[in-house]
């Protein structure tokens, strides 16, 4: 008679590796998320947020995600794909959204859905730059299997940071509410540039629905007074956690406005760091890069729109973002001659010329 080996052990064994592996990364989870800290950048396309985003990436205690709203934003599929979860119908944005910045800064990424862990934006990010090569092959069309093959790229990384910073253009400001509450330790960046400058730019390199001013610029300024709005909503309900920042005054002066946000988020500036924002802001660096970081002259860099754009066009956007200026600082044009001297400010020299922490006394 012929005996077998019974395959229950070899079962049970491969039960109990994985039991310890779960149990130990959610233990693992739990204890590094109370050491950690969140910083979300809320900001808009074409606002400097590339820029922002790279002087926290410089920092070795920060993991950094560029724009991780991408995969839910593009995804036209109505149903939700998880790695853990069931597939389910999608919720409503702010919901959606919530729950997957609240998942990326808390380094729970097996909460994820599948959109999440194979868009694009993984790869412009040093931190994610790793797992999105080794899962690019086939990121596409990626398997449970692929991605769990690759995922201790991505959250390794993860958890062994002190604060967890993403860059977001796709988060509306309502969904900060959810994000606040859910952790003591996550804070928030609001920044901003001036409407004419960014409208400018999404117009012309970004992906702007149309080509007519009006309506486009209606809409945005429409959407950032909103979230304007909400957010001093918020700066009451939590108070200390919110930085209004500015890209003008980042390109003027970058190393004291990155010491201030260091602070804000509880990070150290060190000489490597001060080097590095010297670096890509004052000339050492040279290139004619539209879309790059580095720039030779970081000032020039935020004022040389003044040059480019139509007078008419300008005055059209003060038109239609009056509430927006009012509440920020910025000053509608009187002149062109006003507009084209860069050796004017266009935003009135009172405290909103200076990242604030706003918080209630």
């Amino acid at each position: 008679m012929l005996h077998y080996r019974r395959p229950l052990p070899l079962v049970v064994g491969l039960f109990l590796v994985g039991l310890l592996w779960l149990c130990g990364n959610k233990v693992y989870s739990i204890l590094n998320h109370q050491a950690a800290s969140g910083v979300v950048i809320l900001t808009y396309m074409r606002s400097g947020s590339t820029f922002a985003g790279s002087l926290f990436e410089t920092s070795p205690d920060v993991f950094y995600e560029f724009e991780s709203l991408k995969g839910i934003y593009d995804s036209e599929n109505q149903e939700m794909n998880f790695l853990e979860k069931p597939t389910r119908l999608k919720r409503n944005y702010i919901s959606e959204v919530s729950n997957i910045i609240s998942s990326k800064l808390e380094c729970r990424l097996t909460d994820l859905d599948i959109a999440s862990l194979t868009q694009y934006h993984l790869k412009r990010s040093r931190d994610t730059k790793p797992y999105f090569d080794c899962i690019k092959p086939h990121r596409t069309n990626a398997t449970k299997v692929e991605i769990y093959r690759c995922l201790h790229l991505f959250q390794k990384p993860c958890s062994a940071s002190k604060v967890r910073v993403v860059k977001e253009i796709r988060l509306p400001m309502e969904a900060m509410d959810t994000i606040l509450r859910a952790s003591q330790s996550v804070k928030m960046i609001h920044l901003l540039r001036d409407p004419r400058a960014a409208i400018r730019s999404q117009m012309m390199y970004g992906n702007s629905p149309t080509t007519i001013v009006y309506p486009y610029a209606k809409k945005t300024c429409k959407d950032v007074l909103k979230d304007i709005k909400i957010r001093e909503q918020l700066e009451k309900k939590y108070p200390g956690r919110i930085m209004v920042a500015f890209y003008e005054d980042l390109a003027k002066e970058p190393l004291r406005v990155t010491k201030e946000m260091y602070a804000f988020a509880g990070l150290r500036f060190t000489a490597e760091v001060e080097k590095y924002v010297k670096s890509i802001t004052s000339g050492e660096i040279n290139t004619s890069c539209l879309l790059c970081i580095y720039k030779s002259d970081s000032v020039y860099e935020s004022q040389k729109w003044r040059k480019g754009i139509n007078y008419y066009t300008a005055i059209l956007i003060d038109s239609l973002c009056g509430e927006v200026y009012e509440k920020l600082g910025y000053l509608p044009l009187k002149t062109e001659k006003q507009l084209r001297d860069t050796n004017q400010s266009l935003r009135k020299a009172t405290n909103h010329s200076r990242i604030s922490v706003l918080s209630k006394q």
